[in-house]
């Protein structure tokens, strides 16, 4: 069913499976075409992703021009040029447990904090399997393996990212209430606190613009997007969504490979 458009003024975008193609770094040509047209028709864009903003690509942020970025799945919020706005810190002691659990098990963990990602266990496992060992944005990854203290010398974690066998780690989950585990990434889970999400960060941005949730249509692909898709006034999935994400969305697009994200825009005359 077409919903009425005159209200929104926000487009909220995930990057990795709905603006983003695998393996890429930017937008399609297309769909960069189509976000600068609806800037023009006068609507503000937002990302909000798990990324943390040192690992969003500088291209990508050059072609989707966003006015503003949800990051570490609302740990943070920022402007265009990465300046931190507001953050959110995790539980210190649910970390600290955490860790000891993936240090006993095999699996790396990996904490965002406000300037960079740390690595408190295997860290060659995080590496390669985050980013590949090749990548040059490898050494952006912080080693703390050793003293994990990076957390008491310089900042908080806002979000974390575990790598490692999957059944291990939904045994781990069992154990960690407070936690949200959401799989964002084929080898791994974004780990952020059950009271912050993508979506509270949005919609603390949106009560300090006189805004509100009907003034949003958010686009998403994944378990941590679940939360502003149902939200938002249009709630839009990719058609390489999990069916336990679809099922929440006004409406579900064609896959990121084949631009779902431009014919949404298409379809509710965003452009």
């Amino acid at each position: 069913m077409m919903k009425n458009i005159k209200d929104i003024k926000l487009l909220v975008f995930d990057i990795d499976g709905t603006i983003l193609i695998a393996g890429n770094d930017t937008v399609t040509p297309a769909l960069k075409k189509a976000l600068k047209k609806a800037k023009e028709n006068g609507f503000d864009v937002m990302i909000a992703t798990g990324r943390h903003y040192k690992f969003i690509p500088k291209l990508l942020l050059e072609d989707v021009d966003p006015n503003y970025l949800v990051t570490i799945n609302g740990g943070c919020l920022v402007d265009r040029n990465g300046l931190v706005i507001e953050q959110h810190e995790m539980d210190q002691t649910e970390i600290d447990r955490l860790t000891t659990v993936c240090d006993e098990n095999g699996v790396s963990i990996a904490l965002k904090c406000k300037d960079d990602i740390v690595v408190y266990t295997y860290f060659d496992q995080y590496a390669e399997g985050y980013l590949g060992l090749d990548s040059p944005l490898s050494k952006l990854l912080v080693d703390d393996t050793i003293n994990r203290d990076y957390h008491l010398r310089v900042g908080p974690p806002l979000g974390g990212f575990l790598i490692g066998d999957h059944p291990t780690i939904f045994k781990i989950k069992e154990d960690f209430p407070k936690l949200e585990f959401a799989r964002s990434h084929s080898v791994g889970f974004d780990i952020y606190m059950s009271e912050t999400t993508k979506a509270t960060t949005i919609e603390s941005f949106l009560n300090h613009r006189g805004l509100n949730w009907n003034n949003v249509i958010a686009f998403g692909d994944a378990g941590n997007d679940t939360e502003m898709i149902k939200r938002a006034t249009i709630g839009v999935a990719l058609g390489n969504a999990p069916d336990y994400v679809k099922k929440h969305a006004d409406y579900v697009s064609d896959t990121v490979e084949n631009d779902g994200a431009l014919k949404a825009l298409e379809y509710f005359k965003i452009i």
